[in-house]
């Protein structure tokens, strides 16, 4: 019964536009849905990727699991608690903004190349 239902719904909805109670044809002026440019999509891609490759990063290597930017998080608990200087977390911290600067490179050049 709801597919039916909503199924009823849709048809009812493309075949008229109700306006002040009265059932009126649709306008042929209606606007197309927007559709995601293939730059956006690649780019988009990229950084989904890129989050994603980060994400495993640790499982690989301790030294990864110390300097990559999932460490962070371990380190503000260390830093807030006191079990940890400010100057243990700077690597990872430099090596963070490093990647978070080349995976927006990548972008830009992407975007650059495609939109051109």
């Amino acid at each position: 019964m709801g597919i039916q239902f909503w199924g009823l719904a849709s048809t009812i909805s493309r075949t008229s536009v109700v306006s002040g109670g009265i059932a009126t044809p649709p306008s042929n002026h209606s606007q197309p849905s927007p559709v995601p440019s293939p730059t956006s999509v690649v780019s988009g891609g990229i950084a989904i990727g890129g989050v994603l490759l980060l994400s495993l990063l640790p499982s690989l290597s301790q030294w990864l699991a110390r300097y990559t930017p999932g460490a962070l998080s371990s380190y503000e608990v260390k830093l807030v608690s006191g079990t940890a200087a400010f100057s243990d977390a700077v690597p990872a911290l430099v090596i963070t903004i490093s990647l978070v600067v080349l995976l927006v490179a990548i972008t830009v050049m992407v975007f650059q190349r495609q939109e051109l």
